[in-house]
């Protein structure tokens, strides 16, 4: 059994199979012993962490050449080769990347991950072709995603839209509370 609590910054968790903390909480002057108890980071679990810098390369790569990974290198077929690649490794290196965008957005629910990704991207560069410019954004704005996912965990990321989730008003999913959204 495990049992969590948060005293100061640090999670305090005990992993005894005896119920020895079924109080819930440590106290500092606890009579339990020593190595029962160990100090959890606020960092995300490694397990949490999704890291594929070969992907990364990839989508850098894909974002600064396009014409060597599509042809036409157009926004749409750079979002489809980056869709097969993800479908190709079940759907790992984006995974958390529609519902990130969804938070980030505060709308679009139900747009796959290239439209809200569009809808993000800015729109003004004198120098740059729209389709170069929409390409090199979608690259930073992966690289973006990425750095968030790699330092927050992904459990973070699905945390953040299970909160946006409920403070919807037409979500009525396995989430939703009888007394309504969450504020």
């Amino acid at each position: 059994m495990l049992r969590s609590v948060q005293q100061g910054f640090s999670l305090v968790a005990c992993h005894a199979a005896d119920g020895c903390c079924d109080a819930g909480y440590a106290e500092t002057d606890s009579v339990l012993p020593v190595h029962r108890w160990r100090t959890m980071t606020l960092e995300p679990f490694q397990s949490d962490q999704v890291h594929d810098p070969e992907f990364e390369r990839l989508v850098e790569s894909l974002c600064v050449r396009p014409n060597m990974y599509a042809t036409p290198a157009t926004y749409g077929t750079v979002c489809a080769y980056l869709c097969g690649f993800d479908a190709a490794r079940s759907g790992g290196p984006l995974v958390g990347l529609q519902q990130w965008l969804v938070v980030r957005h505060g709308d679009g629910n139900n747009l796959h991950w290239c439209e809200l990704a569009r809808r993000q991207l800015p729109t003004v560069d004198a120098e740059l072709h729209d389709e170069e410019l929409a390409i090199r954004s979608l690259g930073r704005l992966l690289a973006e995603f990425f750095a968030y996912r790699r330092a927050n965990g992904i459990t973070k990321v699905f945390h953040e839209y299970a909160r946006w989730l409920l403070k919807q008003s037409w979500y009525t999913g396995p989430l939703h509370h009888d007394s309504g959204p969450i504020a």
